[in-house]
C-alpha cells in the first residue's frame, strides 16, 4: 500500500531476510498521486536493491508488468534489505557465526534474527546444542545491556529507524498535516477517549436495535405477518415454547390454528375444522 508506504515496508525487509527472490509492487499509486505524494520508485528500488512496480490493483493497471518482473527475478539470489546498522548489525552477524549447526544457507540471517528476538516458535526446531545456545544467550545479553532494550524491540525500533530514513530520502510528501483518518484515528485510539466512545458506540447500537427498529419489526412479524398475513394466530415470542413443547411431546397441551381450515388437534395430528 503505497499510500501507507512506512508501514508495509517494515513486512518487505521481513521478507527479504528469507533469502527468496522478491518483486515490490506499489499498490494505490492513484491515491498517491491524488494526495499529491511523490515516490522515487527508481531511487527506492536502488536502495532496496529490489525491483519494484508501480500499481493499481483496483484498476488493473501495471499487473502484467508485476508478473513480467515476477518471472525475471525467479531463480536469482535475493541480496536482503540492510536494515540493520552498527551495534544490531554486528549482533546480528555474531549470532549467524555462532549458530554452525544451521547450514549456511538463505534462511541462516533469518533464524538469527528470530534468535535474537527470541522467536521460540520460529527457532524450537533449530536443535541447537547446548554450547551454541548459550553463545546465542551471551550474545544477547550483551546486546540488551548495551541497548536498554529486549531482543525484539531492539529488531523493531531498528527496522523502523532504518525505513524512516530511507522514506526522507524518496517520498515527498503534497500537502502537511494531518488527514482526516488521522484525525479520526487520535481521537478514537486515545487513551482517555477510546474507552467511553466504545462503551457510547456500544449502547447507541444496543438502544437503536431494541428501540428504534426492534420493536417496529416484532410489532410487525406478530401482527401483520403471522396473524394477517399467513394467519397463524401466535406472537413471536411464544415460538420458542411451542417448539421446546413439540420436541417434547406435549403438543396436547395447546390447540395452535393454521390458516382458516386447519388446527392441531390434541394428539398431534392436523384434521380438518
Amino acid at each position: 500500500d503505497a499510500s501507507n508506504i512506512e508501514r508495509n515496508l517494515y513486512l518487505s525487509t521481513q521478507l527479504s531476510e528469507i533469502g527468496i527472490p522478491m518483486v515490490i509492487a506499489l499498490n494505490m499509486m492513484d491515491v498517491v498521486e491524488k494526495n499529491g505524494d511523490k515516490i522515487d520508485v527508481e531511487k527506492l528500488s536502488k536502495i532496496l536493491a529490489c525491483p519494484i512496480v508501480e500499481i493499481s490493483a483496483l484498476k488493473g493497471k501495471n499487473i502484467d508488468k508485476v508478473i513480467e518482473a515476477a518471472q525475471k527475478a525467479a531463480g536469482t539470489k535475493q541480496n536482503y534489505i540492510q536494515a540493520f546498522q552498527g551495534d544490531v548489525e554486528k549482533f546480528i552477524t555474531d549470532i549467524e557465526n555462532s549458530v554452525s549447526s544451521v547450514p549456511t544457507s538463505q534462511y541462516k540471517r533469518w533464524f538469527a534474527i528470530k534468535l535474537f528476538e527470541g522467536d521460540k516458535k520460529a527457532t524450537e526446531k533449530l536443535n541447537l546444542s547446548s554450547d551454541e545456545k548459550n553463545k546465542v544467550d551471551s550474545i544477547i545479553k550483551e546486546a540488551t545491556a548495551k541497548l536498554d532494550d529486549d531482543g525484539e524491540g531492539i529488531i523493531t525500533d531498528a527496522r523502523y529507524e532504518y525505513i524512516s530514513k530511507i522514506i526522507s530520502q524518496t517520498v515527498k510528501k503534497g500537502r502537511s498535516g494531518l488527514t482526516m483518518s488521522d484525525r479520526a484515528d487520535r481521537i478514537l485510539t486515545n487513551r482517555i477517549f477510546a474507552l467511553p466512545i466504545f462503551v457510547l458506540v456500544m449502547f447507541l447500537i444496543y438502544y437503536i436495535s431494541v428501540t428504534v427498529v426492534g420493536g417496529p419489526v416484532t410489532d410487525w412479524v406478530n401482527d401483520t405477518f403471522f396473524t394477517d398475513m399467513i394467519g397463524i394466530g401466535i406472537s413471536i415470542n411464544e415460538i420458542p415454547s411451542i417448539y421446546s413443547n413439540l420436541g417434547e411431546g406435549n403438543a396436547n397441551i395447546f390447540n395452535l390454528k393454521v390458516g382458516p381450515s386447519f388446527r392441531l388437534g390434541e394428539k398431534g395430528q392436523t384434521a380438518k375444522k
